[in-house]
């Protein structure tokens, strides 16, 4: 079987590093695997070299669908993957000029009732279009049950419908954090952390305001790794706190395990989570996790008590507090371990090959 994958680009970020390693262990179940995206970003050096990228250039997905309806009846793929809206939209309109399509199989990763808010008339037309094309995919895979439910009611298919969990490859992540990638500064200093996209519903806005509190009777630092729209506005909000010695934004990294393995405490302050990769991804490391209440982190937790919540998105006290706790309470690595070990990409990956095969 042919499986293409159809992504932006190989930037950081959660979608991307999910669709690569789907494409690893497609290629490493024997399929002939490629992947058409704009062949740039700091994750390329993830993909096995056995995987084909197919180089979209220049163009933005937006414009893409004249090129990729031409690679569709140029290779005659079995099945065609996509992920993030805008490349969903796109490839269920190429399939819908193609003679002969592959079976189209779709991913909904992030929810709308939460991150659209604010965003105007695109926060309006992207809920519209998945109301009026998901139905045409032959399913569409969502990343928890919460997503499922958002999708059902905005009149998806239930019958459509799949909801598996993100991979992650354990293994690998515990080998990354290994490496020797922590900056010499680091050594030494007791930190907190946070890793994500620097935006809006991040929320990390909350968690300065929370850590201006907490740094008062502690001397924990706290770690920022990620980049976004919002980072110069947290910036100068970590000026005004008078914590630009305490808190450091560390930008983008390719491999942020080692920063997330000797942290203290992993901190998730967002206001929309539909899954949570790097939370898993932090008890893989045995690190403890303090979230906000996402419906996608209290799914990931099941009741299992492996991560500490707060009851509110926005009160600093209760997360200050919670911080202090967290740090005289860690929860225990060898739990933490087995419960990260249930979204091991080699019992997610099962899922998708009996999904693959089912056509």
């Amino acid at each position: 079987m042919k499986i293409v994958l159809f992504v932006p680009s190989f930037n950081v970020g959660g979608v991307e590093k999910v669709m690569i390693l789907l494409a690893n262990q497609f290629v490493s179940n024997h399929y002939e695997v490629a992947i058409i995206a704009k062949n740039e970003g700091a994750l390329c050096s993830l993909l096995d070299e056995r995987v084909r990228v197919i180089d979209m250039g220049k163009r933005r997905i937006r414009n893409s669908f004249f090129f990729l309806k031409w690679v569709l009846e140029k290779e005659h793929f079995d099945c065609l993957i996509s992920a993030t809206e805008f490349c969903n939209f796109i490839a269920i309109f190429v399939c819908k000029f193609l003679a002969v399509r592959p079976h189209l199989i779709i991913m909904q990763h992030s929810y709308f009732n939460i991150e659209t808010k604010g965003l105007g008339l695109h926060g309006k037309i992207v809920p519209l279009l998945i109301r009026l094309l998901y139905r045409d995919a032959d399913f569409v895979v969502v990343v928890s049950d919460g997503v499922k439910r958002m999708l059902s009611s905005m009149r998806v298919p239930s019958t459509k419908i799949i909801r598996i969990y993100n991979p992650v490859d354990i293994k690998s992540v515990q080998l990354s954090s290994s490496e020797c990638d922590k900056d010499s500064w680091m050594e030494g200093i007791k930190y907190l952390v946070y890793v994500g996209r620097l935006e809006k519903v991040k929320n990390v806005i909350f968690l300065l305001r929370a850590y201006s509190l907490f740094c008062k009777k502690s001397d924990y630092k706290l770690l920022i790794v990620g980049d976004g729209s919002e980072k110069k506005y947290l910036e100068k909000e970590t000026e005004r706190l008078k914590l630009s010695d305490k808190i450091y934004f560390i930008g983008d990294q390719t491999n942020p395990y080692p920063y997330i393995k000797h942290s203290s405490l992993l901190i998730l302050p967002s206001l929309s989570e539909s899954f949570g990769l790097v939370v898993v991804e932090a008890l893989a490391l045995g690190v403890t996790v303090i979230s906000t209440p996402t419906a996608g982190v209290l799914e990931i937790d099941g009741d299992n008590g492996c991560i500490y919540f707060t009851k509110s998105f926005e009160d600093e006290n209760e997360l200050c507090s919670i911080m202090q706790y967290a740090l005289e309470h860690p929860l225990d690595k060898t739990k933490l371990l087995d419960h990260a070990l249930l979204f091991d990409h080699s019992v997610i990956m099962n899922e998708y090959v009996r999904l693959i095969q089912s056509f």
